[in-house]
């Protein structure tokens, strides 16, 4: 899914089929306005093999003083594969079993719990946004003026660039290449990191560092 503007929210329902619905709209416009704006925004839908994609397109020639949303809501098997990317909104998922990719700017991932499959972690961007992330076993993030709450995460490979909050409450093995970050664990085991102009606060570290 390729999205702007909005907000892409996603859920398992149950059943083994995938549908999306897609709402645009757009607030203060009168109906003219509004049906010659909606002609200039295109959802595109395709199904090619086993594999589904969505992506939102706007016309060059888009003008609007007006606020308006393209917001997404899909339902999907958990151990489904996802590829996410949204800019300017938010994107919302309780819990994937399968491999993925998140990038997001200028809004927030939430997620419940992620399970990557064995030796394929998560790929998480986020630019000028935020992270929020219960539990996660494997995931790969880079981070630019962003902040990063994770619960509980086993395996994490970190860049980061400008992130004033990354908190970590719990984490098994942390790589970490970090400028101008503020970095606050609550415990781990093991930190390897190379940092400069970023600050550190651990609670506790039971392994090596």
């Amino acid at each position: 899914v390729n999205n702007k503007f909005g907000e892409i929210k996603i859920n398992d329902m149950g059943g083994d089929s995938v549908t999306v619905k897609v709402v645009i709209k757009i607030d203060n416009a009168s109906q003219r306005k509004a049906d010659d704006l909606l002609n200039k925004i295109q959802i595109n839908i395709q199904k090619t093999g086993g594999m589904v994609s969505a992506e939102t397109n706007i016309k060059e020639d888009f003008r609007n003083n007006e606020s308006f949303t393209i917001d997404y809501l899909i339902n999907i098997p958990k151990d489904k594969d996802l590829n996410i990317t949204n800019k300017y909104g938010n994107v919302i998922i309780n819990e994937l079993d399968a491999k993925g990719y998140f990038e997001v700017s200028y809004g927030s991932l939430t997620a419940g719990n992620i399970k990557a499959p064995s030796g394929s972690p998560v790929k998480i961007m986020i630019s000028y946004g935020q992270a929020n992330l219960e539990t996660i076993n494997d995931a790969d993030m880079e981070f630019k003026y962003s902040k990063l709450n994770i619960g509980e995460i086993t395996q994490l490979v970190l860049v980061s660039k400008y992130s004033p909050i990354v908190n970590l409450h719990k984490i098994s093995h942390l790589t970490l290449d970090s400028k101008y970050d503020a970095i606050n664990i609550d415990e781990i085991d093991n930190l390897k990191s190379f940092s400069k102009y970023t600050n550190y606060k651990i609670g506790l570290l039971t392994g090596s560092f």
